[in-house]
């Protein structure tokens, strides 16, 4: 298209990828399931907050949605990343969806915490916070807990600000009430 424009505007006098058409297959794209309905969102977040398991396991599910990290960023999150007085989450450049060069010379990314996050891993703190990882296996505590989705979709806000990932936190706390749409 951008060749048999540039043919039609005169910028070039003929199109090189005219015998391309066809060669090229369509990727074979997956479409993940997202929930786009605020009630629906809020009956998740309620039975997240209704599950029965280990309290791990029920702060990564609350973690999750609120600070819009990769799941595998929580899972392998280290308490060295995490300043609780701060309120701030740092993950490490190496770790970032980047290239090979900001992945060894770029800036740590910071996720700021809104209150609800600093309050979980504060109780969290008292369970895993003598080990390296935040989320640790039940049964080997040198390791993270295991790979699960946790229902986000795989995009992810890049650029956060603290504002409103607390204003997000409240926002989900309504929604686990059923007290907003």
């Amino acid at each position: 298209q951008i060749f048999r424009f540039a043919v039609a505007t005169g910028k070039a006098t003929s199109n090189p990828a005219r015998d391309l058409k066809g060669a090229l297959k369509r990727p074979n794209v997956k479409h993940f399931a997202a929930i786009l309905e605020p009630m629906r969102l809020g009956e998740l977040l309620r039975a997240c907050a209704a599950y029965k398991g280990t309290y791990v396991v029920r702060a990564a599910l609350a973690l999750q949605p609120m600070l819009l990290l990769r799941p595998g960023e929580l899972r392998f999150g280290e308490w060295a990343a995490i300043d609780l007085d701060a309120a701030t989450w740092s993950v490490p450049a190496a770790r970032m969806k980047r290239q090979r060069a900001g992945k060894v010379n770029g800036l740590p990314h910071l996720v700021p915490l809104p209150a609800q996050a600093v309050s979980i891993l504060r109780e969290l703190q008292a369970l895993t916070g003598n080990g390296r990882f935040v989320f640790r296996g039940e049964r080997h505590h040198g390791r993270p807990m295991l790979a699960g989705r946790l229902g986000v979709a795989p995009l992810v806000i890049e650029t956060q600000r603290r504002t409103m990932l607390q204003t997000w936190a409240d926002y989900l706390d309504k929604l686990r009430k059923g007290d907003a749409q």
